[in-house]
């Protein structure tokens, strides 16, 4: 007996599975009637149906739809509040998060209630109720939530947060204030989401930090916000669509690295405003598609109404095209004390690529500070060209000099539209006019190797696209279909311009 009773008191008894099934074949009939019978590790495993209930997880559960994408979760009541601020403990929410360590899994929430009067019910979505504590590590997989008035997913303060491959749809009620993804003091990772038509579609904010990846925001007022981070942040692998903002970094305090994005018809691709903290912004695509007034990178010191800061960050590698101006720096007139100190380019391996923007590659306004814009690619076929690109003290003598010295007249490659199961066009620029133009590519890497033409960055075995000609402005395309078993794959390209024959820079992509 005595060992009976020590066996029990030594080992916990093992998590259960909990069946919520609205149709009655399940355990209980709702979902808050499974939270409130579990235990600390219990999987409350949700059958398909419709349930209409305003959530509260007070324990470390696993809550989980048996078949993604089957269960939708309305909220029970309307009260989206008014004004600013979450109002966590006294307007509605479609799942309050008071626990460590809980997992959500494929469920879909929508805080538009077609049976409740007076149009989104919700504030918001899935939240951690910082007014009861400092819950960790939530988990949001693969879960929607669509249709609410302030933030889709939110945690508030706590470490360890994963949210991933899930969707936030219709967070813009309050402006600049809604987020789809958003951490506030807090810290964890943001991956393969889609946030779309949302005020902001992920926020970091007042000292959150965390990763960033492969993430894509659409149609949204800003894309990524960085505000007041104090730990180092990336973003990287992600997409930016039709936003006012793509990026924007603001009073940041420790160093955040922008690389490997894409930025289409952006209004402003990155906004940086100024900080003590340093940006590296490096391989990005900046694309305008002819977006009038568009900017690839916009950096300026004032943080009105929060005072002026210095901008610090270096820009290699990235792809600036069809933009009203690539990058433009701006210094309050009166304030200009303080400093826009961007490295550009700097080596031919750091190049930047400038091509086909519309009123100038880089433009300074009040800005006396001299920029270093060394080993880049301009867009022109001559040297004495460049200089028309760049509005700086050569243009109006209270500006600073922009050092444009070492320029390359490499051919470029970019690639736009990398979607599966659509057409994806390369794109060669500055090559010869009219001239032969060859594509080549690899499935297997960009192995460095020597050739008669200069150094390959393709992995062998090599194929060839067919042979273009290049229009009299010396852009070539190829469009080619990607099939949806690409998804998620990697290609390797480079081309060559034959009447010349130099070779352009190596490109990598992945098919979305």
């Amino acid at each position: 007996m005595f060992l009976l009773v020590l066996s029990l008191l030594s080992f916990p008894s093992p998590s259960s599975t909990l069946i919520v099934d609205s149709s009655g074949g399940g355990n209980y009939l709702t979902i808050q009637a499974a939270i409130d019978a579990s235990l600390p590790g219990d999987l409350i495993l949700v059958m398909p149906g419709t349930y209409v209930e305003d959530l509260a997880v007070r324990e470390s559960v696993t809550i989980r739809a048996d078949t993604p994408g089957s269960v939708l979760i309305y909220p029970a009541t309307h009260d989206p509040g008014v004004g600013f601020g979450s109002q966590v403990t006294t307007t509605t929410q479609c799942c309050k998060i008071v626990a460590d360590n809980v997992v959500l899994e494929d469920l879909i929430f929508d805080g538009d209630n077609p049976s409740l009067a007076g149009g989104i019910d919700a504030r918001n979505g899935i939240i951690s109720n910082y007014s009861a504590g400092d819950w960790n590590n939530l988990t949001v997989r693969r879960c929607e939530v669509r249709n609410v008035l302030h933030r889709a997913i939110y945690a508030s303060r706590g470490s360890g947060h994963l949210f991933e491959d899930s969707v936030a749809k219709n967070a813009s009620g309050v402006g600049l204030e809604s987020a789809g993804f958003m951490f506030y003091s807090a810290s964890g990772i943001i991956q393969n989401n889609l946030a779309e038509d949302c005020g902001i579609g992920i926020s970091t904010h007042a000292g959150s930090s965390g990763t960033l990846l492969n993430n894509r925001v659409e149609s949204s007022l800003l894309g990524v916000l960085c505000n007041g981070t104090n730990a180092p942040t990336s973003i990287s692998s992600s997409d930016f669509y039709d936003c006012e903002q793509g990026v924007q970094l603001i009073a940041i305090n420790a160093d955040v690295a922008i690389t490997d994005n894409r930025f289409v018809r952006n209004r402003w691709g990155i906004s940086f405003f100024g900080s003590n903290g340093h940006s590296d912004i490096w391989n990005n695509q900046f694309l305008g598609e002819g977006r009038a007034g568009s900017y690839g990178i916009y950096a300026l010191t004032d943080l009105s109404p929060w005072g002026y800061n210095d901008v610090h960050g270096s820009v290699q590698g990235n792809e600036f095209s069809g933009l009203g101006t690539g990058i433009l720096m701006d210094e309050t007139v009166g304030q200009q004390t303080w400093v826009v100190d961007l490295a550009i380019g700097g080596s031919e391996a750091t190049a930047n690529n400038f091509s086909a923007n519309i009123d100038h590659n880089i433009a300074l306004v009040n800005c006396d500070d001299p920029i270093s814009a060394t080993w880049n690619s301009w867009g022109v076929l001559d040297a004495a060209s460049i200089e028309g690109t760049i509005h700086h003290g050569v243009d109006d003598p209270i500006l600073g000099i922009v050092d444009f010295s070492s320029p390359l007249f490499q051919p470029w490659l970019s690639a736009s539209n990398v979607v599966a199961n659509d057409v994806a066009r390369l794109t060669l620029t500055g090559a010869t006019p009219s001239g032969i133009v060859d594509i080549a590519f690899s499935f297997y890497g960009a192995d460095p190797f020597a050739s008669i033409y200069g150094t390959v960055y393709l992995t062998p075995p090599i194929g060839f696209l067919p042979s273009l000609i290049a229009d009299p402005g010396g852009t070539a395309w190829s469009d080619n279909f990607l099939p949806p078993r690409y998804t998620g794959r990697s290609f390797w390209f480079q081309a060559l311009d034959i009447t010349t024959a130099t070779l352009s820079n190596g490109l990598e992509v992945t098919v979305h």
